[in-house]
């Protein structure tokens, strides 16, 4: 089977396509592929958003330098996000007595990440719009295909079942949460 067949696979919520994608070794790549995607729609969602601000530059040259770098930044932003969210899972999932597979958390993760593909670039412009409220209920169903997502890919990787994958991700999000709390002014 080929890594395109086990991505849909495992974004259709089928736990087939991550353990086909470990066993074809491709998890690692299709993990980084998938977070490349969210930080490139990241990026030229904020070139979209941006566009006056890029227009009033002095030349067409630095108006394309500036718009690589929104697009680099929103790379770099991605696999950090994604890296942490990844190390903070893999910390809590080894005290929840699990096996420690960090490279195929990486991977796994990275693959379950496609729902931002779609929310990130509308909570980005929901947010820069300062539209509020009702609207952010447009993101509600990628982030419920996120959360079964994520909880699946945790089960695949790390061997949990439903409900401790489950307690990993949210232990995860708690403690993000309150460290977001405490550093972001």
């Amino acid at each position: 089977m080929s890594l395109v067949v086990n991505l849909l696979r495992a974004w259709r919520l089928n736990e087939v396509g991550y353990q086909q994608l470990k066993d074809i070794n491709k998890s690692f790549t299709g993990g980084v592929l998938v977070v490349g995607t969210v930080g490139l729609a990241y990026g030229l969602t904020n070139i979209v958003l941006f566009r006056d601000l890029l227009a009033m530059m002095s030349s067409k040259a630095s108006e394309i330098t500036g718009a690589l770098a929104i697009i680099i930044s929103g790379l770099f932003i991605a696999y950090l996000v994604h890296i942490s969210l990844v190390l903070v899972t893999w910390a809590i999932s080894k005290g929840f007595k699990g096996p420690g597979h960090f490279g195929l958390l990486y991977g796994n993760l990275g693959i379950a990440m496609a729902p931002l593909v779609f929310a990130v670039p509308l909570l980005n412009y929901l947010w820069l719009s300062g539209k509020g409220g009702v609207a952010y209920l447009a993101v509600l169903p990628f982030l419920v295909w996120l959360w079964v997502a994520l909880v699946q890919a945790i089960k695949a990787a790390e061997g949990h079942s439903f409900g401790l994958a489950t307690g990993v991700l949210l232990v995860t999000i708690v403690f993000t949460g309150c460290l977001l709390y405490l550093w972001l002014p």
